[in-house]
């Protein structure tokens, strides 16, 4: 159960850009309201207008890595005390797209920001939303960025570069994993679609009546 919501859950879903998460949540939350579980989703930080904003500014203009970072943790947090605390109040599961370990992942192991710095300001913003449990949707980072090129959220030509940044992003995912075996869950982000939105929804279901 959630560490502040006693009778709600809370899940994150998260991975590199590319590995499925929308489309996996989508298909979890068909399979949990199957079961009569009232449930629903937010992105990271788009789900409220005004994170909305603020992630538009991320997009949009030359920041720091440490800069980035604090508007990243603004954005995450408007989302926390509009959309995710009172979902918690009100349905059986709460499921976020992307969340804390991002960015970890994409800040200390990615851009090289201090790990410990990134990771205690990531996990304070959250204060009263963590996760019991955070699925990790993993690919090679070579799929990943195939994947981004297709839909046009990556250069059409890329490089070395690239591809070691988005292999960093992944190697910080799995050691968070590694480092909380109890909370993270790695699954094959190559699996058929329907077998992992089926392994996320049966997690939550086995959690729940555990």
């Amino acid at each position: 159960m959630s560490e502040t919501y006693p009778h709600a859950y809370l899940a994150s879903v998260v991975g590199l850009s590319g590995s499925g998460k929308s489309t996996a949540i989508a298909g979890a939350r068909v399979l949990l309201g199957e079961q009569d579980l009232s449930n629903a989703s937010f992105h990271d930080r788009t789900s409220d207008p005004e994170s909305a904003k603020l992630d538009r500014v991320l997009h949009g203009t030359d920041l720091s890595s440490e800069a980035r970072m604090h508007l990243i943790l603004a954005a995450r947090r408007q989302i926390i005390d509009r959309q995710i605390i009172p979902s918690l109040r009100q349905n059986d599961v709460t499921i976020t797209d992307r969340y804390y370990p991002c960015t970890v992942a994409y800040q200390a192991y990615g851009e090289g920001l201090d790990h410990e710095l990134v990771a205690k300001a990531a996990v304070n913003a959250a204060h009263g939303a963590i996760p019991e449990k955070i699925f990790v949707l993993d690919v090679p980072a070579e799929v990943a960025v195939e994947r981004m090129t297709a839909r046009g959220e990556a250069q059409q030509i890329f490089d070395d570069e690239q591809l070691s940044f988005h292999g960093r992003v992944r190697h910080g995912y799995l050691e968070q994993a590694r480092a909380d075996r109890g909370r993270f869950e790695v699954i094959d982000g190559l699996a058929p679609r329907h077998e992992v939105a089926a392994m996320i929804a049966d997690i939550i279901n086995s959690d729940l009546r555990g």
